[in-house]
């Protein structure tokens, strides 16, 4: 793709949440012998990958497998919302909590092997308050189920219509706000949490001030703009997924944000920001595919996304639209993340675990869509660089 991105005039990202590679993703090629439709190598799942449980002191192994269309649940698994925090993401990878202000421990020989462990403790105690609810027969090996094509009919078609990358992962091993601050301005400035609490214990919203890649646009002259899907109030107020806590965005003009029916009229009257993020709608009745939530409307969203750009050609041939996932939300994943991740600036650190920002976290699903893309392509990692991740989106940026 970078070698069409001068045929690219728009670059539109949407991120959704919480789902792993393998979970929607991993079963894309594995009838195909993890070959793609453009007969590239893709490190899908072969079906054979298993997750060790503990439970009354005997552990067995776990095979991944795949949700059944026939399941009365299947789109809302895994029937619990996983644990998505630092300590959940380094059990999950490590096979062991971390311990306070150690640092990341030593990569373990069988990785990825804390999942199954971690979901059964973590997710599914009772928990009468919990929004949403714990789903009947939810049980621990639910976390291997992963969805197939079949079940995800759009999100797989564009996959194998256009490209996929097959080793993006999350920026950090956690959360949500702090993987989304690595797309607008390729760090957390150390945080590690959604919130923060002050010294009276009080729920705080972190307030992020380092440089972002709007500060970058508004010099250049070139246009952006974020929408919420359906309530204007995600774009409005201080602390929100959409602003993530973010000054410069807290303190942008209100013409830079809208709601999603105002970019599907600006790509009718092909008058679209060079540059767009949009934002899914949250919680139980949204469409951002957190689990527990229904995947299935993310689905529609992304349809209706695609549909929206494929109506006016003049705007589509000049897109590049890129879907992903801010973190894999404690869903499993075979793949052990490079612990080659750079420190983003002399701030990242966290004294809490003494973690340096030098482990990325879990891969997470991403797909191009463009005209300009072979049908079936798997975008790999060059040899020698670094990985994918959310600042990728910024480099892309920033190459155009």
């Amino acid at each position: 793709m970078k070698e069409n991105l001068d045929k690219v005039d728009h670059i539109v990202v949407v991120m959704l949440e919480n789902r792993s590679f393998d979970q929607i993703l991993g079963y894309l090629y594995t009838d195909q012998k993890n070959i793609s439709d453009a007969g590239q190598p893709y490190e899908g799942l072969t079906g054979k990958e298993t997750c060790p449980y503990t439970n009354n002191g005997k552990t067995t192994e776990v095979p991944v497998s795949r949700i059944a269309s026939s399941d009365p649940y299947n789109y809302v698994m895994p029937g619990a919302d996983p644990g998505e925090g630092y300590p959940d993401t380094i059990e999950q990878l490590y096979g062991a909590a971390p311990q306070k202000g150690a640092g990341l421990p030593a990569v373990p020989t069988n990785p990825n092997k804390g999942f199954v462990n971690n979901f059964a403790s973590k997710a599914l105690p009772e928990d009468k308050d919990r929004t949403p609810p714990i789903y009947p027969g939810t049980k621990a090996e639910n976390i291997m189920g992963m969805f197939t094509p079949e079940l995800l009919p759009v999100t797989s078609a564009l996959a194998k219509g256009y490209a996929v990358c097959d080793h993006w992962y999350c920026s950090i091993p956690t959360e949500t706000l702090p993987n989304r601050s690595f797309i607008h301005m390729a760090t957390s400035q150390g945080v590690l949490w959604d919130s923060v609490y002050d010294a009276a214990g009080k729920k705080g919203a972190n307030i992020y001030d380092a440089k972002t890649i709007y500060h970058e646009m508004d010099e250049k002259g070139i246009s952006w703009k974020m929408y919420a899907y359906e309530n204007k109030a995600d774009t409005l107020p201080n602390y929100t997924h959409a602003k993530s806590g973010i000054k410069y965005l807290i303190d942008a003009p209100a013409s830079n944000f809208g709601l999603f029916s105002d970019f599907k009229k600006e790509v009718t009257e092909g008058t679209i920001a060079d540059y767009t993020f949009l934002e899914p709608a949250w919680g139980a009745n949204g469409n951002s595919m957190h689990p527990n939530y229904n995947v299935a409307s993310g689905e529609d969203y992304l349809q209706e996304l695609y549909t929206t750009l494929r109506s006016n050609p003049k705007v589509w041939e000049k897109t590049l639209l890129i879907i992903t996932f801010d973190e894999h939300g404690g869903n499993y994943d075979h793949v052990f993340p490079p612990r080659t991740a750079a420190q983003p600036d002399a701030q990242s650190f966290n004294k809490e675990y003494g973690f340096d920002f030098t482990q990325f976290g879990v891969r997470v699903p991403t797909i191009l869509v463009s005209p300009w893309i072979e049908k079936g392509s798997v975008y790999p990692v060059p040899e020698g660089s670094t990985p994918f991740d959310h600042t990728s989106v910024l480099a892309t940026l920033e190459a155009k």
